[in-house]
């Protein structure tokens, strides 16, 4: 059986150790996503950096759990909410909630088997932890209209925290009404919607396009 990974920033931190050798016998004949194992992808693609020579000292997240193989069970996607959910309060507490509410992150969870109910598990971390999700990367998941209604929750939801500029949903199962749905959550929520980057706004841009939202199944 080829051991599963989280390729792409995960994946580092998937390699069998020699603490793990001994439970390999044991986890053979269980899911792959033990506790154990969703942890260390969970640490390993998880990213909180600080630029203090330019951007203003903002914070930047970044979490990349794209193409995981095998995708998380219901159990396994619990458990690394609940890891992140840690991990931000964390964040939160020893620099204050703007840190968050500024980081213009990127949430990579791209090509990763990953379900409606999965989605909204996902995005209510990230919306409890008022986490600025810059660029939201969900393409080639089995995402359809509850997903979708789920990413326009966490959009009204979200409002403290800055606006998503990107979503990529292409190559999900999100069909015409849904996205339409989508559409219209983004026409609500003007002028939040389009919203201008930070560089487009101090240049005093007049609009930016808005964030991607196309789905589909090609």
């Amino acid at each position: 059986r080829n051991s599963a990974s989280a390729r792409g920033g995960a994946a580092a931190g998937l390699g069998e150790s020699s603490e793990d050798e001994g439970a390999v016998g044991d986890e053979a004949s269980g899911p792959y996503w033990t506790s154990r194992r969703v942890k260390r992808a969970a640490a390993s693609g998880f990213t909180w950096t600080r630029h203090s020579q330019s951007d203003e000292g903002r914070w930047h997240l970044k979490v990349t759990m794209s193409n995981l193989e095998p995708a998380f069970t219901d159990t396994a996607m619990e458990e690394y909410c609940a890891w992140l959910h840690s991990r931000l309060l964390g964040c939160r507490e020893e620099h204050g909630p703007s840190a968050l509410q500024n980081c213009c992150g990127e949430i990579d969870f791209s090509n990763s088997g990953l379900g409606n109910e999965q989605v909204r598990r996902l995005l209510t971390t990230l919306s409890q932890n008022e986490v600025h999700v810059a660029v939201l990367k969900l393409y080639k998941n089995s995402i359809s209209q509850d997903g979708a209604l789920a990413i326009a929750d966490f959009l009204k939801s979200n409002a403290k925290a800055g606006p998503v500029y990107e979503m990529h949903l292409s190559h999900n199962e999100i069909d015409d009404d849904a996205a339409q749905e989508l559409m219209l959550t983004l026409h609500e929520l003007k002028p939040r919607y389009p919203p201008l980057r930070p560089a487009e706004n101090s240049a005093g841009a007049d609009a930016s396009a808005a964030p991607r939202s196309a789905g589909g199944s090609a």
